[in-house]
């Protein structure tokens, strides 16, 4: 994924929540296992990305 595809992806997660807030739920969960998009950042075999969403555990995290 491009730097704006994963903003992009990022922004949408934060909209919608941002909806589910104004709908008036207490809280979100983000699946981020069984190979989801999440999963994929978060996981260092998977994630071999060498700029800042890859590598050490706190820039793998950032997607979260």
């Amino acid at each position: 994924m491009t730097e704006s595809e994963i903003r992009e992806v990022v922004d949408g997660y934060g909209r919608a929540a941002r909806r589910l807030r104004e709908a008036g739920l207490d809280g979100v969960e983000v699946v981020a296992s069984h190979g989801y998009l999440p999963a994929q950042f978060l996981s260092p075999h998977v994630n071999v990305r060498t700029d800042g969403w890859g590598g050490d555990r706190k820039r793998r995290l950032r997607f979260l």
